[in-house]
């Protein structure tokens, strides 16, 4: 009978136990939003470089891009916004900034390019969208946008979704 009994109280433990790892593994997977544990290509500083000039964008993307500035074939071509590059930026900051999900990853101010990430609903894994405003004279300027999947593989579609969004915003705040 004593046997038994411990042979049930170690089920029980071991059982417990598989369940705490595994409760601990799910948290940490939930709870890695800025992806220093299992997105190490998002740390900051680690993304690779987009040179809209030169680059191929990855099939699973969206690019949105003046004719004049990407040398690869596009999804479309970027607005001319009677704006500078200073209140086009701060139109699109201004929707980023209020939005929890999406998060400034790389800035190269010198050439008005950032890299963010953005989580969509649900997901455990980010977005990442590299945004270059480009200035055409003093008071006109055009924006790039790069929308792609840095872990897993995505369908063209949420990141169209996603660009066509982001520009609805900056249009409405200009």
């Amino acid at each position: 009978m004593v046997s038994i009994e411990k042979l049930r109280a170690r089920a029980i433990s071991i059982s417990l136990l598989i369940v705490a790892i595994g409760g601990l593994g799910w948290f940490l997977v939930v709870s890695d939003k800025d992806g220093s544990l299992f997105g190490e290509k998002l740390q900051s500083g680690s993304l690779d470089s987009v040179s809209f000039e030169t680059f191929s964008p990855e099939e699973n993307s969206y690019l949105l891009c003046p004719k004049d500035l990407c040398s690869a074939e596009t999804d479309g071509e970027a607005v001319i916004y009677n704006a500078g590059v200073a209140g086009l930026s701060r139109a699109l900051f201004a929707y980023t900034d209020r939005h929890e999900g999406i998060t400034m990853r790389k800035r190269d101010l010198m050439n008005w390019q950032f890299d963010l990430s953005e989580y969509a609903q649900g997901e455990n894994f980010p977005h990442v969208i590299t945004v270059k405003f480009v200035p055409i004279g003093e008071d006109k300027s055009t924006i790039a946008i790069y929308s792609r999947s840095v872990v897993g593989s995505s369908n063209k579609e949420p990141h169209k979704e996603r660009v066509e969004r982001w520009i609805r915003f900056i249009e409405a705040a200009l």
